[in-house]
């Protein structure tokens, strides 16, 4: 048919252009979340260092609440009443500690939770970068091999529509 026309390279540079800008916005929402993973990660490490800081404060009570109820044990000789008060005051502050170290046990779980999910939305988008990469260099050499000389005819008659294709896949994608 012929040579590329100045107007086909043209379409070809927006083209390229285009694919260079999605591909920055891929890097810096890949760079988002890695800056997101690594706040969780720091988040997931403060409750973790708390978690156990929480730990070693309710061991500690636990020993205490311990000895104390080996004392209430010696106090056997005071009337029953007074023994069953003591009793419930152990009781409840035992139970109070058990209930808070649960609550620090969820919220690690949940953070560690979050960190996975983060951690596979970068993954993915990784994948998406990895993908315009290659478009990127596709388009680069269908371009070099048009600046030669090479005919167009019947490729651009091929390779038009699978661009299309290429890039109603790629939105498609970007929407999920």
């Amino acid at each position: 048919m012929g040579f590329a026309t100045t107007g086909d390279a043209q379409i070809r540079d927006r083209e390229i252009d285009k694919v260079y800008s999605e591909l920055s916005a891929l890097r810096k929402e890949n760079s988002s979340l890695e800056n997101k993973i690594s706040a969780l990660s720091e988040e997931n490490q403060k409750l973790r260092t708390e978690l156990l800081f929480r730990l070693e404060n309710l061991q500690s009570e636990i020993r205490t609440l311990s000895t104390s109820v080996e004392e209430y044990k010696d106090y056997l000789k005071k009337p029953s009443k007074e023994i069953g008060h003591m009793k419930e005051d152990v009781e409840v502050r035992l139970k109070a500690l058990e209930e808070k170290r649960k609550s620090l046990e969820e919220k690690n779980r949940a953070q560690e939770e979050k960190i996975k999910e983060m951690e596979n939305r970068l993954k993915a988008v990784e994948g998406k970068v990895k993908q315009a990469e290659l478009e990127k260099s596709s388009l680069a050499k269908e371009a070099s091999s048009e600046a030669k000389g090479l005919s167009v005819g019947m490729g651009i008659c091929i390779r038009m529509p699978m661009r299309l294709f290429r890039r109603e896949t790629m939105r498609g994608s970007k929407e999920i």
